[in-house]
């Protein structure tokens, strides 16, 4: 049953006739010209506008079909980060596999790395210039994050695009301070030996701060994204599964990976440089030849 009330200047009664209310005042020449024509005496004009009304909502319904919105890169770089956290969690807390907290600390710089890279070449919706929002933007849909029925964005919203930013940087944080640290026993950052004692000790630090600052985000993350799926209705994990959300905004035609690959190349290739060839040799310990 489609409500239809809202297409007449009048309140429809349940027989299809119309009554004026409020909005009269709006367009009183439409509810006299609708009493003048025999709307309310006449069914058959009575069914017609109701089609018409329907044929609205229907088309309305038609048009937020599910549009691509999210393309592969940007979907695998956001489920390989949460995969590479996890894993970095787990190989210096629970399973004390330094060697491999380092090589996966690489790997998540190099998706870091792709990210900023695909945030001004990559699809629509990936990049910065699409989702970053100035404060008053930021305010004004802060103002409506209690109204469930609020319009949802096809790609990040003003808060999220800022959040998005803030994960970025502290997973940036935590393994570029990795470089210059080392776990006092035989596993050093690529850095170690180019920076001082001093040096190290703050790297530390940032390093085991900035971790605890991030998982603070994530489950503020975590809590957006059960919030907005009970609260308002908005399925954000699917869509960064599959790709598609419902919207009337336009979808982009193709994933790009040509492009996505041809980054990859690049960024494979900037983090060799930057692990195996720029950084100083490791300094030798003359203790440890008596």
């Amino acid at each position: 049953m489609v409500d239809c009330r809202d297409s007449f200047p009048g309140n429809v009664t349940v027989d299809g006739r119309i009554v004026p209310d409020s909005r009269a005042d709006e367009n009183p020449q439409m509810v006299e010209l609708l009493y003048l024509s025999g709307f309310n005496e006449n069914p058959l004009r009575r069914i017609k506008l109701i089609t018409l009304n329907t044929k609205r909502f229907v088309t309305g319904l038609i048009e937020m079909e599910k549009r691509l919105i999210w393309d592969i890169p940007t979907r695998l770089f956001h489920w390989l980060l949460v995969a590479c956290i996890v894993a970095q969690y787990l190989t210096a807390e629970v399973l004390d596999a330094i060697d491999w907290h380092f090589k996966i600390g690489y790997f998540t710089l190099g998706l870091i790395l792709f990210r900023l890279l695909w945030g001004f070449a990559g699809t629509t919706y990936a990049r910065f210039s699409q989702f970053l929002a100035g404060p008053g933007k930021v305010l004004s849909y802060a103002k409506t994050m209690t109204n469930p029925n609020s319009p949802e964005h096809a790609g990040h919203n003003p808060m999220g695009g800022w959040m998005v930013i803030a994960l970025l940087l502290l997973v940036a944080l935590q393994g570029i301070s990795g470089l210059f640290i080392g776990d006092d026993i035989i596993n050093n950052g690529p850095y170690y030996d180019a920076v001082s004692d001093a040096t190290r000790d703050t790297m530390n630090s940032i390093h085991h701060t900035a971790f605890n600052i991030l998982l603070a985000a994530i489950a503020l993350h975590i809590i957006a994204v059960v919030f907005y799926a009970r609260f308002k209705k908005q399925m954000l994990v699917p869509a960064m599964l599959h790709g598609k959300k419902p919207t009337n905004e336009a979808g982009i035609s193709s994933s790009r990976l040509l492009l996505a690959l041809i980054l990859v190349i690049i960024v494979i290739a900037a983090m060799y440089y930057a692990i195996e060839i720029a950084p100083p040799a490791p300094a030798v310990d003359a203790d440890m030849y008596y």
